[in-house]
């Protein structure tokens, strides 16, 4: 994350003002004089506004930065691996050594190979996949995605939310949308077994539904670990099995 910019234009124009007024000296000593004053409280007060209460705000941010950076890497690597691993039936073709760093690192490098792969995969092949490994169990189905997506809501929704970037917002509120939206395709398709006599319909429409957001959120999660949100939840338990 990066600490939003000073107001580096606002003082361009105050002092393009200020150039401007001593220009008109030359025509009207008087007019000049008055709009010279009113622009050096300006600044002062800008000056006042940034170096006191917006200083105030950016230590109170250190203060927590490394904390909500941690809690929303760990959130995005849970939903990260709920898709590869529940729904996409992904398992790592890493040897397992003693030497742990080096063996998640492995994983990991699988993980976003495999994850990039699926976006250059046909549509039937990736509707094959979730059928596969997480429709055919669907019934039981917990609302998993839309506690995560109530989970990153919460976490970007506080009191430091405009520390973050305009991208990095954007981001976080689209992905917090698909993950709705695909908690909404799968309730779609569960109806198919409620409603025998409109199984084909509603999980025609379901699997529309999920293939959509389901790419759309792996595209967010990529942009957001290249943004630097790497999943570098460690000592953090993973089933393959």
């Amino acid at each position: 994350m990066k600490l939003r910019n000073k107001p580096l234009l606002g003082y361009f124009l105050l002092g393009l003002a200020l150039l401007s007024s001593l220009f008109l000296l030359f025509f009207s000593e008087g007019f000049a004089e008055n709009i010279m004053v009113e622009l050096i409280g300006a600044i002062f007060f800008i000056l006042i506004i940034d170096q006191l209460l917006l200083k105030s705000e950016r230590k109170q941010w250190q203060v927590v930065k490394h904390e909500i950076e941690y809690l929303l890497s760990r959130t995005l690597n849970s939903l990260r691996d709920d898709i590869l691993i529940n729904m996409l039936g992904f398992h790592p073709k890493t040897s397992y050594s003693n030497n742990i760093e080096e063996t998640e690192k492995s994983i990991r490098k699988e993980k976003d190979t495999f994850l990039k792969s699926i976006l250059e995969m046909k549509d039937e092949k990736i509707i094959d996949l979730i059928k596969e490994n997480y429709l055919k169990s669907i019934e039981s189905y917990d609302d998993f995605f839309l506690e995560k997506a109530e989970d990153l809501w919460r976490t970007i929704n506080n009191k430091y939310s405009d520390q973050f970037e305009p991208e990095e917002i954007k981001l976080f509120i689209s992905l917090n949308l698909y993950l709705r939206d695909l908690n909404h395709g799968l309730k779609t398709y569960q109806k198919s077994f409620k409603f025998t006599d409109k199984k084909e319909y509603f999980q025609q429409k379901g699997k529309r539904n999920i293939l959509h957001n389901t790419k759309e959120i792996i595209e967010t999660l990529i942009e957001l670990k290249e943004l630097g949100y790497q999943p570098t939840a460690l000592f953090i338990e993973e089933d393959y099995e």
